[in-house]
């Protein structure tokens, strides 16, 4: 029983890996690269700014 749940995790955990790979591959994967750097910049400024208020 032990193997056949770990086969069965396995196998949903690549069938979930190939669905988000193809939605990817769907999109343009530089327009969401570009977005999520913009996301991640953005948010080290509000960090870096909310550390300066602090002091």
């Amino acid at each position: 029983m032990d193997t056949s749940l770990l086969i069965g995790v396995i196998l949903g955990v690549a069938g979930i890996l190939i669905t988000i790979i193809y939605s990817a591959k769907r999109f343009n994967n530089k327009k969401v690269i570009n977005l999520n750097k913009s996301n991640f910049n953005i948010i080290k400024d509000n960090n870096f700014g909310d550390q300066n208020e602090r002091k």
